[in-house]
């Protein structure tokens, strides 16, 4: 459960991520990236979470952040509570925004 449970968290946050016209030009350019700590409690309510590596892109560290607070009620339960972390990558989330 731990893979498809941090696969459905990252998505549903990168659903929430509002996409800027200058992070998506920059998405062709760099590789930014930033890794997060999400603690999830099993009715799928947001307990913490902590940018453990910024970016150094402060756009982007900021639109990761509104996009976690966007994500603090997952549409359904988590089988248990979670700590996941998670790598968040501009291309990669630019590239399902396309």
């Amino acid at each position: 459960m731990g893979v498809s449970a941090l696969a459905f968290v990252q998505a549903f946050i990168q659903q929430n991520w509002a996409l800027s016209p200058y992070l998506l030009d920059q998405s062709r350019l760099a590789n930014i990236e930033a890794k997060t700590k999400l603690i999830y409690a099993a009715d799928g309510r947001l307990k913490s979470f902590r940018i453990e590596n910024p970016s150094g892109n402060a756009q982007f560290d900021d639109s990761l952040k509104k996009a976690i607070i966007k994500s603090q009620q997952l549409p359904q339960p988590l089988p248990k509570d979670l700590e996941l972390v998670v790598i968040f990558n501009l291309k990669e989330m630019a590239a399902t925004r396309r």
